[in-house]
Parts: C-alpha cells; structure tokens; sequence
C-alpha cells in the first residue's frame, strides 16, 4: 500500500480519489429524497415534475456555463459548481414551500452544468498532458470504488441522522458534503491554457464547438450511436431510481430509517464492481462487455414481475446496484475511445446535455407510470430499454479517435 503513494498515479490523482471518497461521504440524500418530498405533501406525479427541473436547467446552461471551464479551467469551474450546489443544498433545508423547492432545484441543476464534463475531462486530460494515458481506466475503476465505499459510510450515516433529526436533515448534512468536494479538489493539478479573453467569445466559442461535436457525430456513424446508446441508458435509470424503488419498498412496510442501510448494501457491492470490471477490461473488448450487461439487465426484469416478498425486492435493488456499478467504468472507457481530445470537454457536455434530455422526458413519465400502473412495472419497462442497447453495441465500430471533426 505504501508503494502506491509513490506512484505517479497517485502523485497526480490524489486530489480526485481523495474527493470520491471524502467529498461523498455525507452525501445522504439520494435515498431519502422521495421520503422528504412525500413528507412536505408531495405525490409521485409533482416528485417527477420536481426532478425534471434539474435536468431542464442543466439542458439550458450547460453551453454558457461551460464558458467559465474555457476562460478560467476546468478546475475553477469544477470547484465552483460544487461550492453553489452546497449553498443551494443548505437553503433547502430552510425552505419547504413547493415553489421554493422548484426554484431551488432549477438552481442546483444550474450549478451542476459547472462540474458536469469539466470534471472528467479535467482528470482524463490531465493524464494525456504528463503522458499516462494508460492510467485512464485504473482511475475510472478506482474512482468508482471509492465513490461506492463512501456511499456505504454515508448510507449509515444518513440513517443515523434521519432517526435523530428528522428528514429534513439531508440538505444541510449533504450541502457539507459539496463544500468538502470543493476544498478538495483545490489540490488537484490543472494544465490549462486560456483559449479566449471575453466571456462573450467563450460563449460563441463552445457554441462552434458544440456544433462541431454534433457534426462529428452525424458524419461518424458509431459515435452517433455511442450518444443514442448514453441517451437510452440515461432514461433506463430514471425509470429504475429511487423514485421507483421508494414506492416499491414502501408497499412491502419496509421502514423509513432503512433506506439508509439499503443505500449502505447497495454501494457495498459497488466498491468491489469497478475493480472486478477493469479485471474484465483486461480480458474482454469493452463493447462486447456491455452487450453482455444489457442482456444481464433484461433477464434481471423477468425477476422484478416475479417479485412476491421483501426480501427478494432488497436483492434485486442490490442486483441492480451492482450491475450499474459494474457497468460505469467500462462505459467510461468505451465513451471516450471515441472522442478526439480537442473536443473532450465538450464531447462531455454534449453527453450530459443528452442525458439531461432524457431524464427531463423520463422523470415526468415515471411519475405518471408510478401512479397509473404502479412501481413494480415501472422498473420492469425500465430494463426493456436494453432492447436496443444491445442492438446498438452491435452496430458499433472502432473510429479514430483523434479524427479531427
């Protein structure tokens, strides 16, 4: 162990793993999120208009707010939006009126478009600028890991704090949860060259950018699918969150404090995922692996119909924990073989763009399905959408990835 703190890997990427680890480790309102809401009046249709917010403000800021990574780097960006979203997170645990939560949502996803794209292509091209881009998948697997064992720490201490303080509780704890990733990351190493001088022309710069991700796209036939296949794979996961799996639960009188220790049971499988997915990496093409984890997915929704006790539905959430904690770092890699440097970061924000879309679709939708035809075949329609996944990585081939668009 002491050996890897010698390492290169380590002397360049302590900041990121340190932050995975650290900065998530209160960040305990994912699981209890749909209790808070139901517990200030909300119903499952108004929970899914609520989340579509944040995706909506994302898909509107995502360009302008990826002028600050143009002008000033990625790393003051990536800080940035962590620093707002803990603000924001904080004045929610002030304010419960329905507008104000609204508004407070639109504002969050806002801050996020400062962290989404910047953050990765921050790490991934800081390792091609020191010559250690063999060192992409170590950290996507390791990242993960950590990721996944902080959240079994903070499941627990989600738990704890729901049972002492109430659910309101979550904001303030996760609002320190962003101010720790932000002082963090205030180590991590950055080489970044200013490409514009006004913020008018960083704009119009990343606009051109945009576009010219886009036409990359169109005119590489296997990256378009590489972006159809992030969109579909996105609204799966809406369909199987925790907006889904709260409902689920509570129809079998599974109690509120335990959904912290579910959250905990579900990331304990996480940790070990990416590191038993990165042995596959060393085996198995990356594509050919996610074929196989979306025919996974598909049989693993024959079981969520056939689901009749409490005890199997806890098995089939950390079933499916696993498999999206299995599959990320593989994705990851596969993502970005076919992206050309130059245009990296905005590759990144064109996918979370996508993916903003499609939860701003799905989120609505599932709220509507939740009500009309209940959580169980909610999840199950969820794993249908592999369908043409599979169809999709099938179709896949290699590009060059430094093809300039």
């Amino acid at each position: 162990m002491l050996r890897f703190y010698r390492t290169t890997e380590w002397q360049l990427l302590w900041p990121f793993y340190m932050e995975a680890l650290f900065g998530t480790i209160l960040y305990i309102f994912v699981p209890f999120m749909v209790l808070y809401f139901n517990s200030i009046g909300m119903g499952a249709s108004e929970i899914g208009i609520l989340m579509s917010v944040w995706p909506l403000s994302a898909l509107l800021f995502e360009v302008p707010t990826g002028a600050i990574a143009d002008l000033w780097g990625r790393k003051l960006s990536v800080i940035l939006g962590y620093f707002c979203e803990g603000i924001l997170a904080v004045l929610l645990f002030f304010f419960t009126h329905h507008a104000a939560v609204f508004v407070l949502f639109f504002f969050i996803g806002v801050a996020r478009t400062l962290t989404s794209g910047a953050k990765e292509a921050w790490v991934v091209d800081l390792l091609r600028a020191r010559g250690h881009d063999d060192l992409r998948s170590n950290y996507f697997s390791k990242y993960y890991s950590l990721f996944n064992l902080a959240f079994v720490i903070s499941g627990v201490i989600g738990a704890l704090c729901v049972d002492f303080a109430g659910l309101q509780v979550i904001w303030l704890v996760t609002g320190i949860s962003y101010f720790m990733s932000a002082g963090l990351l205030m180590f991590g190493r950055e080489d970044f060259i200013a490409q514009r001088e006004t913020f008018s022309g960083a704009i119009k710069g990343i606009w051109r950018q945009t576009r010219r991700t886009a036409l990359y796209a169109l005119n590489e036939r296997s990256v378009t699918y590489v972006y159809v296949i992030s969109f579909t794979v996105a609204m799966a996961g809406i369909f199987r969150s925790m907006i889904s799996w709260t409902p689920f639960l509570q129809g079998f009188g599974f109690p509120d404090e335990g959904f912290g220790y579910l959250w905990s049971a579900m990331n304990i499988t996480g940790v070990a995922a990416p590191l038993l997915a990165r042995r596959l990496l060393n085996r198995v093409e990356d594509r050919i692996a996610l074929i196989w984890i979306s025919v996974l997915t598909l049989a693993y929704g024959v079981l969520v119909l056939l689901t009749g006790s409490l005890f199997m539905l806890i098995g089939l959430i950390i079933v499916s924990a696993f498999i999206f904690d299995f599959r990320m770092p593989i994705n990851r890699v596969f993502f970005h073989r076919f992206i050309p440097t130059h245009i990296r970061s905005t590759s990144g924000s064109f996918e979370q763009m996508l993916n903003a879309s499609a939860r701003m679709i799905s989120f609505p939708l599932v709220g509507i399905l939740i009500d009309g035809v209940g959580p169980k075949y909610t999840v199950f329609i969820s794993t249908l959408f592999m369908i043409p996944v599979i169809v999709l990585y099938s179709r896949v081939r290699d590009v060059h990835n430094e093809k300039s668009p």
